[in-house]
């Protein structure tokens, strides 16, 4: 093998090395963000520095609906789980960290003692499992959180009941 040939070869695997320990420091940067936005933002909450955790050109989805278009929004929805459920606890029962990505399996726990929405409190305590997916820019600040659960569970915790549709 000639030399320009090693040369090139080694430049090559240099490379891919660093890339690689880039994309670690990323992912364990993004890792880091995600957990103390679980911690401080859900379980103290504390919406005073959400900037530190959420880009501008921030977006929410929950369950394939477009929840959140920025931060006043954001603060918004977290002020009225905040309302309605003041114990409410988010437990990350699993995280993943991939590229820019961050994958999540949470549970939610929490007692329904303020008003939901438009909702009197009904005393009820709800538990919730879902997952999440937090897309990081490259800042490693949050730029999309897309959020599954199901909305049923949580609104039959509640006390709410399907009913057979009325065919006439």
């Amino acid at each position: 093998m000639s030399t320009s040939i090693r040369i090139v070869f080694l430049f090559l695997i240099l490379a891919a090395c660093t890339q690689n320990e880039s994309r670690a420091e990323k992912e364990r940067k993004n890792l880091k963000t995600s957990l103390a936005f679980v911690d401080v933002v859900w379980n103290k909450k504390d919406l005073k520095n959400i900037d530190q955790y959420f880009s501008n050109e921030f977006k929410r989805d929950v369950n394939n609906i477009e929840a959140a278009t920025n931060l006043i929004e954001l603060t918004a929805i977290f002020n009225i789980y905040f309302t309605a459920f003041p114990d409410l606890h988010f437990t990350v029962e699993q995280i993943t960290p991939v590229d820019n990505q961050i994958f999540m399996n949470w549970n939610l726990t929490g007692t329904n003692t303020g008003v939901f929405g438009d909702v009197p409190a009904t005393g009820k305590k709800v538990q919730i499992n879902g997952a999440s997916r937090l897309d990081f820019d490259e800042q490693g600040k949050i730029t999309h959180q897309t959020i599954f659960y199901t909305e049923l569970a949580l609104l039959q915790q509640l006390g709410y009941v399907l009913e057979r549709p009325k065919i006439e």
